[in-house]
C-alpha cells in the first residue's frame, strides 16, 4: 500500500487497503440513494481528543482507563503501537471542533453531499504523549518495545475486575470496562 502524502485533501482517492470507514461511506451512499431529497456529509477527523465518557471513537478516555489500570496494578504503561507510530507525527482533532463542523454541515445548504476533513492543526508524537500520560497517572512510562506488537485490547484483556475495583475505590460513576475502555 502506498499512503498519500500530507496535506490530505478531501478529494484524494481511496487507498487500496481495507478501511472500516470506506465501508461506512459505501453504506451511507447506498442508503441515501434510496431516498429522494436526502443529502449527506462525511466528516474525517484525525485522532479525536476531547471528553466523552462513553465514546469509543475518543481514544483519550480509553488510554486514561488503561493508565489507571496500570497504576492500580503497579504495571508499566506499555505502548501498544508500532515503531512508526511511536516516532512519527500524528494529527489530532478536537471533539468540540468536530461537533461544530457537523452542526454547520447539517444546516448549511452549501455543505450538502460533501466530504470534509476536520482538524484543528494539532500534531503530536505518541512518544511525547505517552510520557505525559504516564506522568499524569504517576506510572512508569514504557518505551516502544519492539518485537511482536501488543494491541491495547490484549493489554486490557481480563481487566474487568481491576476496573471494577478502581471504580469502587475512587467512587467513580458506575461503568463497565467494555463500555468505556475496550
Amino acid at each position: 500500500m502506498v499512503a498519500h502524502d500530507p496535506p490530505y485533501s478531501e478529494d484524494l482517492p481511496r487507498l487500496n487497503a481495507p478501511n472500516f470507514y470506506y465501508n461506512l461511506e459505501d453504506i451511507l451512499f447506498e442508503e441515501v440513494g434510496k431516498k429522494d431529497g436526502l443529502t449527506w456529509s462525511v466528516h474525517r477527523p484525525g485522532t479525536i481528543f476531547g471528553f466523552s465518557p462513553y465514546s469509543m471513537m475518543n481514544i483519550i478516555c480509553t488510554l486514561c482507563v488503561y493508565a489507571a489500570i496500570c497504576k492500580h496494578e503497579g504495571a508499566v504503561l506499555r505502548f501498544p503501537g508500532t515503531k512508526e507510530g511511536w516516532s512519527s507525527y500524528s494529527e489530532a482533532s478536537d471533539a468540540d471542533l468536530i461537533a461544530e463542523q457537523e452542526i454547520w454541515a447539517a444546516v448549511d445548504p452549501y455543505a450538502k453531499n460533501e466530504a470534509f476533513n476536520c482538524s484543528n492543526g494539532d500534531v503530536f508524537m505518541w512518544k511525547h504523549l505517552w510520557k505525559v500520560l504516564a506522568e499524569q497517572f504517576e506510572v512508569e512510562c514504557g518505551e516502544f518495545e519492539g518485537g511482536e506488537r501488543m494491541t491495547l485490547a490484549e493489554l486490557m484483556k481480563d481487566k474487568e475486575s481491576v476496573w471494577d475495583k478502581i471504580v469502587e475505590e475512587k467512587n467513580l460513576g458506575a461503568s463497565k470496562l467494555k463500555d468505556i475502555g475496550m
